[in-house]
């Protein structure tokens, strides 16, 4: 049994042991399916801490074990320069008697979604931008597929902007939902509708080329500030998953469409080469 240490977060909450640094809970970031996320700020210097960082946070009550199992993958890939970092954990209990396990992650400037929809309603982002966090989310990719692992999520939410000497870097985060490649999954597939894959829909299966494909998908909202697919009743939509491909924009440059048959490529997404040839020509017209 850990030993409480009189070390209070904001809102009356007790840290549990002594791992962690002495913090306190500020502002709601954002709340998804799988925790919340806050801003944080240590009450003193801690080596290896920056002074501000973000914190995901979970009732233990709620009965999940999505951010213990995101925490897993995260620490697997630590060091991955495109994947979210956690520099630690921690424990609390409140008032009331509830455990929350909180997760500490490198304090990002928002979701790729946030920008997006910052950009305009339903007129994108600049095409050399959608190039440079394409580049950023596909090298991420090729890290987290490279130890193994399927994301099982990809989309424009679950890619944060990381301040960094030429702007934002985008990096992969949300591994609530991630499977090692290749597992026996008796819980079917996962993730967002909008973003399923044909081979996901079809046959049920959900491995790295699901993610990539995903991708594409979240390149599309990029360009065009709105979603692959219209809103249509869930059996359309898989309908139209199984058998059809996005459309891609007319207004984007000669290279792009060449990228998104890439990305949107049933056969093989996984191989090495394959990422190359997408990298070639994320390059076209930047360097």
């Amino acid at each position: 049994m850990k030993r409480t240490r009189e070390d209070y977060t904001a809102g009356g909450e007790v840290s549990l042991g002594y791992g962690a640094p002495s913090w306190c809970r500020g502002q709601l970031l954002g709340r998804g399916g799988f925790g919340s996320v806050f801003v944080a700020k240590l009450k003193k210097p801690c080596f290896g801490f920056p002074p501000t960082i973000a914190v995901k946070s979970e009732h233990a009550a709620s009965g999940s074990s999505s951010l213990l199992n995101e925490e897993r993958f995260i620490r697997a890939l630590k060091g991955c320069p495109n994947v979210v970092q956690s520099i630690g954990s921690d424990i609390t209990t409140t008032n009331s008697g509830d455990i929350i396990y909180n997760v500490f992650l490198e304090l990002a400037s928002g979701s790729l979604a946030d920008f997006i929809k910052k950009s305009g309603s339903g007129t994108g982002m600049p095409e050399f931008l959608v190039r440079n966090y394409t580049r950023s989310i596909l090298i991420g990719l090729k890290q987290v597929h490279d130890h193994g692992f399927v994301h099982c999520d990809i989309k424009p939410h679950n890619v944060l902007l990381v301040p960094n000497a030429d702007g934002y870097v985008a990096k992969i985060a949300d591994f609530g939902l991630a499977k090692r490649r290749h597992a026996r999954d008796t819980s079917g597939i996962r993730g967002t509708n909008l973003f399923f894959s044909p081979e996901m829909v079809r046959y049920g299966i959900q491995e790295a080329p699901s993610d990539i494909w995903a991708l594409g998908c979240s390149v599309l909202k990029m360009f065009t500030g709105k979603p692959p697919w219209a809103a249509t009743p869930k059996s359309e939509l898989m309908s139209r998953i199984a058998t059809d491909s996005p459309m891609i924009p007319p207004h984007i440059s000669k290279s792009s469409p060449k990228v998104l048959e890439l990305l949107f490529c049933e056969a093989s997404c996984e191989e090495v080469d394959n990422y190359r040839a997408i990298e070639s020509h994320l390059f076209t017209r930047i360097r």
